[in-house]
């Protein structure tokens, strides 16, 4: 079984409040469970300032190609996520 697990630093955000991250966190865990519905998927806000992915995969190349999708799943999010109209 894949396994997904995303811890979003709040640090990071810029000048985020805490109900708008935790919007984005919502939206990024959809967003990846729709992409992953076979996976075990977890995404946290880390209030503690780090942050950081961990990824287990049948294989490598598994885990390579999905650190590559969750970068383009992030930034979308980031960029075009409708959590940009919550506050």
């Amino acid at each position: 079984m894949t396994t997904i697990q995303v811890d979003v630093a709040f640090s990071d955000m810029g000048e985020t409040s805490e109900s708008s991250a935790k919007v984005y966190i919502s939206e990024l865990l959809q967003r990846i469970e729709s992409e992953y519905p076979d996976a075990l998927v977890t995404v946290s806000l880390d209030m503690r300032g780090f942050g950081g992915e961990t990824i287990v995969a049948d294989s490598l190349d598994d885990e390579d190609a999905i650190k590559e999708r969750l970068d383009f799943i992030s930034a979308d999010v980031w960029n075009n996520g409708t959590w940009h109209n919550v506050d």
